[in-house]
């Protein structure tokens, strides 16, 4: 027999933060506004976005806390991947290759993203991942890296009560 496992604070925490960054996923504004197809490439590259917001918040504080929250936000998208990938009816084949490259892309864009950040070249990572280099996304994809910058600025902010109760 299989029992619940009790989550950990930090497990809880994850689920809520996971949570926010999957309704804002859902917000049509956000395509609209930034020219990114609403499917499933579009979403993926949008919860990547936010997460790697929230993962780049989590890791300003150096406690042992926001480490295993961080660690679970992680789990959390693994686990909603394979999910998502076995509700599509895939066959086994097909999950294993479509959750592989899922899985590589996000720890991927995290690396481009943190990378880029860190050397004002956030708008560059952006047009490549999201919009593909697509020339007609140009002005598109500085238009998200500023708003990728201020969302930042707001997460910042924020001490790390706040962010980690919702306040």
């Amino acid at each position: 027999m299989f029992w619940k496992k009790t989550n950990s604070p930090a497990k809880e925490i994850a689920v809520k933060l996971y949570a926010t960054c999957v309704d804002r996923v859902k917000n049509p504004v956000i395509y609209q506004d930034y020219s990114i197809n609403d499917e499933v490439l579009g979403r993926f590259e949008v919860l990547s976005l936010f997460l790697f917001m929230m993962l780049r918040r989590l890791k300003k504080d150096t406690s042992t806390q926001s480490a295993e929250i961080s660690q679970e936000l992680v789990d959390l998208f693994v686990e909603d991947m394979d999910h998502s990938l076995r509700n599509a009816r895939l066959s086994e084949k097909g999950i294993d290759k479509n959750f592989k490259r899922f899985v590589e892309g996000f720890f991927g864009r995290l690396v481009a993203y943190d990378t880029a950040l860190d050397n004002n070249s956030l708008e560059q990572a952006i047009y490549r991942n999201v919009y593909d280099g697509n020339n007609e996304y140009n002005d598109a994809s500085k238009k998200l890296g500023a708003y990728i910058k201020e969302q930042l600025n707001v997460l910042n902010s924020q001490n790390d009560i706040q962010l980690l109760c919702f306040n």
